[in-house]
């Protein structure tokens, strides 16, 4: 018999507490606030590892995985491999340039 009346009063508070949620709203600075905390947790990481590691990560080398510009910077300036002297292409090529 109690656990029949333990679960009856424990439905009808959790009715309710449903019925009373449903009516409020909350005032606008709460969704101004909790905006604000959702944007400083979302960039945590990216925020706090550039402003304070920044000193730190000067005596390491960079990582082109971060900076994808110089990655794209080597790969412009590396040499291109050159075809061999006496391939038949090759001379295509030069008879097409001359």
């Amino acid at each position: 018999m109690r656990v029949w009346l333990v679960s009856f009063v424990f439905l009808f508070v959790l009715v309710q507490f449903y019925q009373w949620l449903q009516n409020f709203i909350p005032p606008l600075p709460v969704y101004v606030f909790a905006g604000a905390f959702l944007a400083i947790a979302s960039n945590y990481d990216s925020f706090f590892r550039t402003k304070f590691f920044s000193a730190q990560q000067s005596d390491q080398p960079t990582n082109n995985i971060a900076n994808p510009v110089s990655q794209v910077a080597t790969l412009v300036n590396e040499p291109q491999p050159s075809l061999p002297e006496n391939s038949e292409q090759n001379k295509a090529n030069q008879d097409k340039i001359s």
